[in-house]
């Protein structure tokens, strides 16, 4: 059964919140990539002799040189999802202090997590992974789709950008 075929109850309100910054994930959430990423896992696979589907399966939410790290070891970093450092360096380059409300958007488990331990708020989306994977994560908030996630506007009182959201299931 494909993710968006199951049926999930949404019940939430719409409700507004207000954060000094918004960091999105890019894949998954901004855009979808999903063909492109297949095809490049496929040849990939070919040219190390591994089953691509291996790969797929355990790809999602993780930068292409952390995988590629399985095969070569001297690939390896530190800094990769669950990680928090992309989004501690993208709190950093808002200019905004290690205590201040940031909302992180995410489809995958490990950026959910690496968003969490960033001291973030995060917005789970169930684009790529089912609800249960998304809460299991520690989401926040889960919603079906970055349709149910709107900017408001920005207060130029406090400083920051409200955001509405719509449709969402609370943790």
């Amino acid at each position: 059964m494909a993710l968006l075929d199951k049926v999930h109850d949404f019940p939430t309100p719409s409700e507004v919140h207000a954060f000094a910054g918004i960091l999105f994930d890019m894949d998954g959430t901004l855009i979808d990539s999903t063909e492109a990423i297949i095809k490049h896992w496929h040849g990939i696979g070919t040219e190390l002799n591994v089953d691509p589907n291996v790969i797929l399966a355990t790809s999602h939410g993780r930068r292409s040189i952390d995988i590629l790290k399985i095969y070569d070891p001297q690939k390896a970093t530190s800094e990769r999802k669950p990680d928090p450092a992309c989004y501690l360096l993208g709190r950093s380059r808002l200019g905004l202090p290690p205590d201040s409300s940031v909302l992180v958007i995410e489809d995958a488990p490990a950026g959910i997590r690496a968003g969490k331990a960033a001291g973030c708020k995060v917005i789970g989306l169930t684009t790529t992974h089912s609800m249960d994977q998304v809460k299991e994560a520690g989401a926040d908030l889960i919603v079906p789709s970055l349709k149910n996630v709107t900017f408001q506007g920005w207060d130029e009182e406090t400083g920051k950008a409200k955001v509405e959201i719509s449709d969402g299931v609370r943790l």
